[in-house]
């Protein structure tokens, strides 16, 4: 069975101008051997739209977590999705995680 070591938060943004299609990214990483159920994960976060993510399980084959009270699972068959988006001051956000 596949296994993973490290979880990643993109907070991932762009001007929400149509002339310009640079994006850019605050990337968040922690290991997997310093992950346990219940903890809170801080992340970068130049927005300030997103709420924190809480660990509810980690084991080497699959991550669940709980962000807004919806649960993800990330595991060899889903190893990434987006949980949020929004905008402020014409900048687009997207809350992406993943797991590698």
């Amino acid at each position: 069975m596949a296994t993973w070591s490290t979880f990643v938060i993109d907070v991932d943004y762009c001007p929400s101008d149509p002339g310009i299609r640079n994006w850019f990214c605050d990337s968040t990483t922690y290991e997997r051997k310093d992950m346990k159920a219940g903890d809170k994960l801080n992340y970068e976060d130049s927005g300030g739209l997103f709420a924190l993510i809480m660990v509810k399980e980690v084991s080497p084959e699959k991550l669940v977590i709980v962000y807004r009270e919806k649960e993800y699972t990330l595991d060899a068959g889903h190893t990434h999705a987006c949980l949020d988006e929004g905008g402020r001051d014409y900048t687009n956000f997207l809350l992406n995680v993943r797991i590698k």
